[in-house]
């Protein structure tokens, strides 16, 4: 029985039964029996009506940038009170949470080629580094090419999506700049994106030397 059941069953005029006693066979604290809520002030009202405008406007406003408009609006306001205002509202900014790079069970995992590598000279080690960015609909990725020993990048081009026309295109055009030089280990980040069967099928096939689980 949840707690607001049990608190549906109190009888503060029971003849027999004190409060007291009530509150001690159902479980019950008298704190929580005696309390009576606040009403909402008027200026947090106030406030929560500009923070929930805000919000429609910058979903992904937390609480800190959030203080920041409200304060550059010329409210003096804290972080604390306005953590404690969009909790109540249940607000809370977008943004990437936990496990957003789950591989698929048949994902194929690489070897790390590089330990105990040492990087001396250029065009020895390249390696790709995936982003996003967002946008006004929905989020486009970024990946760059970048030469591990000048650690600057080489090419780079968005893709619409994971493993979209962008990595591709971007991955072709390094190939195409670098089919005379030698082998190289490639070394991407961890994620489907980058270790996809395409990718590795296009590293593998032009002779380098493999395609490292991490960089």
């Amino acid at each position: 029985m949840s707690r607001q059941e049990r608190k549906a069953l109190l009888s503060p005029g029971h003849e027999e039964l004190s409060l007291v006693r009530q509150c001690q066979l159902l479980g019950l604290n008298r704190a929580s029996v005696y309390y009576r809520p606040r009403p909402v002030e008027a200026g947090d009202v106030s406030l929560m009506r500009l923070i929930d405008e805000q919000f429609l406007k910058t979903p992904v406003y937390g609480s800190r940038r959030m203080t920041a408009h409200l304060q550059r609006a010329g409210h003096l306001v804290n972080r604390k009170r306005v953590q404690r205002l969009m909790a109540m509202m249940g607000l809370l900014a977008i943004h990437p949470g936990p496990k957003t790079s789950i591989p698929h069970p048949e994902q194929k995992i690489y070897p790390y080629l590089l330990r105990d590598v040492v990087i001396d000279r250029p065009n020895q080690v390249w390696s790709t580094d995936p982003t996003y960015l967002p946008l006004a609909r929905g989020f486009m990725y970024l990946v760059a090419i970048l030469d591990r020993s000048l650690s600057r990048a080489a090419a780079g081009d968005g893709a619409p999506a994971r493993g979209g026309k962008g990595v591709r295109g971007d991955a072709g055009v390094s190939r195409r700049r670098e089919k005379a030089d030698p082998p190289r280990p490639q070394s991407p980040q961890e994620g489907g994106g980058v270790t996809a069967y395409w990718l590795g099928s296009l590293l593998q096939g032009s002779g380098d030397s493999g395609v490292p689980g991490g960089s």
